[in-house]
C-alpha cells in the first residue's frame, strides 16, 4: 500500500519517518523547525491503549494480571507498533514548529 509522503511545509522536501522527532525536529533540507501537530500525537497515544489491550488480551491475559501487562507495554506497544504503522498508513500533515506559549509571529 503506497502512502502519502510527509513533507516539510516550508520547503516541500520529503520527511523520513525516522527524522521525526517530540516536540520537534528540523527539516534537513532548509533547516527550518517543525513539528507534528498536536492533534496527531493525542490520536497516535490514545490509539496504543486498545491495541495494547487487544495484545495482551489475544496473548491470554486475563483479570487484573491484564490491566497490569496491558499498562506496562503501553510504551512498548506505542514505539514498536501504532507509531510506525500510523506514520505509514496515516502520515501526518507536518507543520512549522511553535514553541508552547509563542503566537508564532516571529520572523520567517
Amino acid at each position: 500500500m503506497a502512502s502519502k509522503q510527509m513533507r516539510c511545509p516550508e520547503c516541500g522536501s520529503a520527511v523520513a519517518a525516522n527524522d521525526i522527532r517530540s516536540p520537534s525536529f528540523t527539516c534537513k533540507q532548509c533547516h527550518r523547525e517543525l513539528s507534528m501537530p498536536r492533534r496527531y500525537w493525542l490520536i497516535v497515544r490514545l490509539s496504543t491503549v486498545p491495541v495494547a489491550f487487544l495484545l495482551c488480551f489475544a496473548l491470554g491475559l486475563r483479570g487484573i494480571m491484564l490491566f497490569v501487562v496491558c499498562a506496562a507495554a503501553l510504551p512498548l506497544v506505542g514505539g514498536l507498533v501504532v507509531i510506525p504503522l500510523s506514520y505509514r498508513l496515516f502520515p501526518p500533515t507536518l507543520e512549522r514548529y511553535l514553541p508552547e506559549g509563542s503566537l508564532g509571529l516571529g520572523s520567517k
